[in-house]
């Protein structure tokens, strides 16, 4: 289910989110200077969804390349999770993966459950509260996990077309986005792709979804 899921963002996002870009991703961890032009150029030739063979049933990686699930398998098991809940009737409360939510049905008073979204700028604040009664909620930002080299920060987000972490510097920049879905998994890939996209293509893509969102910017 999971590399059906990945195939299909893939190329939705025409090769942005990438599960075999492990080798990219793995230049951008917790760095204290910039990765070599020709170590990234390397990496780039080592991913690549489309260089590997899935059928449905097996899978072979291109040489070199490795998986890496880090963009939807919280979200994932935060699903299964909640599946696993309903199954021994559940009909209340929800699953809190390190911010990735799937909710099983309203608060025990009848309301929904109502959640802070942090404000990048102050992260003692929050800048929106979404309402939600079921399914999933998630979020994705530059300003939890991060990198500074010469006074610029790196998110941990990688387009791994460009093998470089999305540019959040524009005055139109996205920090954060939350998404709500049926499924945290979809939430949590729109969201991420909104990050990935940016400014005016990442409005269009959250509006486009039919699904409830909100930004920062």
């Amino acid at each position: 289910a999971l590399l059906n899921y990945s195939e299909q963002q893939y190329r939705l996002s025409d090769g942005a989110f990438d599960i075999t870009a492990a080798p990219v991703i793995s230049l951008w961890d917790r760095i204290d200077q910039l990765p070599e032009p020709e170590s990234i150029d390397a990496a780039l030739a080592r991913s690549g969804w489309h260089r590997c063979s899935w059928d449905g049933e097996v899978l072979r990686l291109a040489e070199g390349a490795q998986l890496n699930f880090g963009g939807i398998v919280k979200e994932y098991a935060a699903d299964r999770a909640a599946a696993l809940l309903k199954a021994r009737d559940f009909s209340r409360g929800y699953v809190d993966l390190g911010g990735d939510f799937h909710f099983l049905g309203a608060h025990p008073d009848g309301s929904p459950w109502q959640v802070g979204i942090r404000n990048p700028a102050d992260r003692g604040r929050a800048f929106a509260t979404v309402p939600i009664r079921r399914g999933g909620l998630a979020s994705s930002g530059d300003y939890e996990r991060f990198s500074q080299v010469d006074g610029r920060r790196y998110g941990h987000i990688i387009n791994a077309k460009t093998g470089w972490p999305v540019d959040t510097s524009g005055h139109d920049a996205i920090h954060a986005v939350s998404v709500t879905a049926p499924s945290c998994l979809v939430a949590g890939s729109i969201a991420t792709l909104a990050m990935i996209q940016q400014g005016k293509r990442a409005k269009a893509l959250l509006r486009e979804s039919g699904l409830n969102w909100v930004t920062d910017a």
